[in-house]
């Protein structure tokens, strides 16, 4: 009895989705306390983790000019 192979449709793949605009993939070492801060707002204003640091960055860069 031949069996074929279990078939599986869609995941990642490289080159599916959509292209990143503007945006630089980068990776930073932060305390644990800090990764869980930015998770806990991230949830409780339903964002991304990115856009939380995102905002926080640029509002404590421009908040002295």
């Amino acid at each position: 009895m031949d069996t074929k192979p279990k078939l599986t449709h869609g995941g990642k793949r490289s080159g599916a989705g959509r292209p990143r605009v503007n945006t630089i993939k980068r990776n930073y070492k932060l305390d644990p306390e800090i990764v869980e801060r930015i998770k806990r707002i991230a949830q409780e204003q339903d964002r991304t983790e990115s856009s939380v640091v995102n905002e926080f960055l640029y509002k404590s860069t421009r908040a002295g000019k």
